[in-house]
């Protein structure tokens, strides 16, 4: 008699345990798909915007195709490097004046040239700069 009391007792105690870990065995697993469901999701988070970027170029080189844009700020780019072998104060008055324009104008001026030229990091850049003051 105390023996089947004990043996049911054990029964009792052992199918406890293995539901506990049953429930411990579907806890992780699920634990585990939510990792791997976050990795995934990381991935195609980095591929659209590898994508994105991509794009970007493309588009920024399609419409540069028949643009006088690139032509024009090299030839205005240009200007002070001539001027300064015929008259570098007029060229260092010129810079002054342009330190003294608005931020938002630096920083504008700034990433139309880099846009313009293709220079992608540049115009990012430029943003974190005009964030930062």
């Amino acid at each position: 008699m105390i023996w089947s009391i004990i043996s049911g007792l054990i029964g009792l105690v052992g199918g406890t345990v293995e539901n506990w870990q049953k429930r411990q065995t579907v806890r992780a697993e699920a634990e585990s798909r939510i990792i791997v469901a976050e990795a995934e999701a990381r991935v195609r988070i980095s591929e659209r915007a590898q994508t994105a970027e991509i794009d970007w170029d493309v588009a920024g080189i399609n419409q540069m195709a028949g643009s006088w844009k690139d032509e024009w700020f090299t030839l205005i780019l240009s200007i002070p490097a001539i001027m300064a072998f015929i008259r570098p104060d007029i060229v260092m008055a010129g810079f002054l004046v342009l330190t003294e324009m608005p931020l938002w104008y630096q920083t504008s001026l700034g990433v139309a040239i880099a846009a313009s030229f293709g220079y992608r990091k540049l115009v990012d850049l430029f943003a974190q700069i005009k964030g930062k003051k």
